[in-house]
């Protein structure tokens, strides 16, 4: 079954500028990267830290956006494509119009008064699944209650196997209510060490407000053993009945592949893995008979240092692309993301923070023009088809940070690779030099040095080469020339190379050699720098040979011919040069 495109997201940028002409503004910003600074102004310093925070320096995700930034997408154009795109998915049997989903997020009354209910209500009437998740503020009926005939799964806190009674309760109410998939959380036995979190002191999980532990103190079989144990009612002591379910739903230690057959005879429906990280565990997916495996590192809010869950999709996508569902999740902000992600094969990519920033911002409006502006930009981006067609392995531009780091990281590379050569080089627009240490007692016949228009051989006589190879580009043989000079450690051989083309940068020396960069070599400032290269450098040669012809002084040709001829002299003092004449 096609999707059913109605103009909610497809005209959602017609709409607002129609509204414009009303002096009616959208009820947030379109500016995706203001929806996290604008709700950080008005959510608690608490409320702000849980959505916000991420488990210790906040490495895995940083890595999460850069793995995003690496990847460009590169447009289709002149396709002939005579239709809208049809984004519609299928998946578990079902036809969803878009291949979008809600993250599951906990405790959104936190953010905002209507919380999960505002939440799941947005997503049925924007056509996208909701992901309920354990941790909500809001029982799984209600929930169920507000998102209607919307498309609604079921997100697993996984207790330990101890409190399977609980488990069961917990799939049969998920059931009862129209959750149709399962989404088992695999990487949250403990909750991550969040610094923000802990600086506050602040858990939703130990405190009597029921924000973050309703799914549990609704359930009938917990209510049932609270109260054989504490002799009292969930309601009579809400603070000792959040700490007890709190130690449940956060078993302490991972559940293990087998625990799955469980799972399966209690759930009817498809059941997804949600936290995998490797192509092995997604191939082990597969073998347990599961529906789909979810890619995910919980937003960056569970291991510190974690690769980039992009990443990860890649691995993931050679490993059992085309033999499971792949659903994507982590470090994505907007529709762009959603295109990186499906191109590189997810079949499925839910959205977490933004939506939470929307809702704190304006509450189920705000939810729903997250959606929207991110389904916009997903039908803008979407270019024909998605695999692999518009996507490149070419990184796309670095935020100045990294390509500082970048830089950094290449020139120490690169002044390495130099240091190792066993000369060393400079070069100006017009020549280069080389030079490098030799012996002490030795003399100009004892070196065999070879300048052609092409290349170069030098070093001792009867040893291996001190530098043999192809010139990157021509030389005047001519005015090309060798030395053997003392130095306070002893003697140095040089050469001059004269370039042919005296308007070009070097990379390196002979061919065989490792590069430079040439576009980060800075010539020296010059009075005429409004002028391009080629003038300029011609201006100022013919400025300072006038001025040296004025005052009866050599040309820069003739000095550089004079000061070949005094290393000469000064190498060779036996000889007579008193007649030498240079033109």
């Amino acid at each position: 079954m096609a999707a059913k495109f109605d103009p909610i997201p497809l005209d959602y940028q017609t709409e607002v500028f129609k509204k414009g002409l009303k002096y009616e503004r959208p009820p947030i910003t379109f500016d995706t990267t203001k929806w996290e600074t604008q709700a950080k102004e008005i959510l608690s310093k608490d409320s702000w830290n849980y959505v916000g925070g991420n488990a210790g320096a906040g490495q895995a995700e940083e890595n999460n956006r850069a793995a995003l930034r690496r990847w460009g997408i590169l447009p289709k154009r002149l396709t002939g494509q005579q239709k809208l795109p049809d984004l519609s998915t299928k998946l578990f049997g079902k036809t969803y119009e878009f291949p979008i989903a809600l993250c599951p997020v906990g405790v959104q009354r936190i953010f905002h008064v209507d919380g999960e209910l505002a939440s799941s209500s947005a997503a049925a009437e924007e056509h996208i699944p909701y992901i309920f998740s354990s941790a909500s503020a809001t029982s799984i009926e209600d929930v169920a209650k507000a998102n209607g005939s919307g498309h609604r799964w079921f997100q697993l806190y996984w207790p330990a196997n101890a409190h399977n009674d609980i488990t069961h309760s917990l799939l049969h109410r998920a059931q009862e209510n129209g959750y149709d998939v399962l989404v088992v959380n695999v990487d949250t036995f403990i909750v991550g060490w969040r610094p923000g979190d802990q600086d506050q002191g602040y858990s939703p999980f130990l405190r009597p407000d029921r924000v973050g532990v309703e799914m549990g103190l609704t359930d009938p079989v917990f209510q049932k053993q609270f109260k054989e144990k504490y002799g009292k009612e969930v309601d009579d002591d809400l603070g000792l009945a959040a700490g007890v379910w709190a130690r449940i739903f956060v078993a302490g230690f991972p559940h293990a592949w087998e625990d799955l057959k469980d799972l399966r005879k209690h759930w009817k429906g498809p059941i997804v893995v949600k936290g995998i990280q490797t192509a092995e565990d997604a191939v082990a997916c597969v073998e347990a008979g599961v529906d789909g495996v979810y890619v995910s590192n919980h937003g960056g809010r569970q291991v510190d240092g974690g690769i980039g869950s992009l990443d990860c999709l890649v691995e993931v996508v050679d490993a059992v692309g085309g033999k499971t569902p792949i659903i994507f999740d982590s470090g994505v902000r907007n529709g762009s993301d959603v295109v990186k992600a499906l191109a590189l094969g997810a079949d499925f990519v839910c959205i977490g923070r933004p939506y939470v920033y929307g809702l704190a911002l304006q509450g189920k409006e705000g939810v729903r023009h997250v959606i929207k502006s991110i389904l916009v930009l997903t039908f803008a981006q979407h270019q024909a088809e998605y695999q692999g067609h518009n996507m490149s392995d070419r990184p796309a531009s670095p935020t100045p940070e990294e390509r500082a780091k970048l830089d950094k990281e290449a020139k120490a590379k690169e002044d390495a690779e130099q240091s190792a050569l066993p000369y060393q080089w400079t070069q100006t627009i017009k020549d280069v030099d080389i030079t490098t240490s030799v012996p002490a007692n030795l003399k100009g016949k004892d070196f065999d040095v070879k300048l052609t228009k092409s290349g170069i051989k030098a070093g001792i006589k009867g040893q291996t080469p001190i530098i043999e190879g192809d010139f990157p580009h021509g030389i005047r043989v001519d005015d090309s020339t060798w030395t053997l000079e003392t130095t306070a450690t002893g003697k140095e051989m040089s050469i001059h190379l004269d370039k042919q083309n005296q308007m070009e940068w070097w990379a390196h020396v002979i061919t065989s050699a490792p590069k430079i960069d040439t576009s980060k070599i800075t010539p020296e400032n010059s009075k005429l720098s409004d002028l391009d290269g080629e003038t300029r450098g011609m201006v100022e040669k013919m400025m300072y040979d006038q001025r040296q012809k004025e005052m009866g002084k050599p040309t820069s040709d003739e000095q550089k011919k004079h000061d070949i001829l005094k290393k000469f002299q000064e190498q060779h003092p036996e000889m007579d040069f008193s007649n030498a004449k240079i033109s």
